[in-house]
């Protein structure tokens, strides 16, 4: 860490001027940032999805329930009509 005036700075460069870490080490890390970056990215769309696809479960849950209800009424009420 270099510093300019009496600021740190993050050169990279030791004060002899030479690079601090390596390009393999910068590139490892780059790399798993990515990769961490990419886990989070797919865990918030898939926990998205999921609440999504259980208000449509719960949505269609009521709809059948509501079906099956009026079917059933409406059978009772046509066997009614009919005795």
């Amino acid at each position: 860490m270099g510093t300019l005036g009496a600021v740190p700075t993050l050169s990279a460069l030791t004060p002899a001027g030479q690079a601090a870490y390596s390009a393999e080490f910068l590139a490892a890390l780059l790399a798993a940032a990515t990769l961490l970056f990419m886990i989070f990215m797919v865990v918030m769309v898939l926990k998205a999805v999921y609440r999504i696809m259980a208000k449509a479960f719960l949505i269609s849950s009521g709809v059948a329930a509501n079906l099956t209800f009026a079917v059933a009424a409406a059978v009772l009420a046509i066997g009614y009509l009919n005795r």
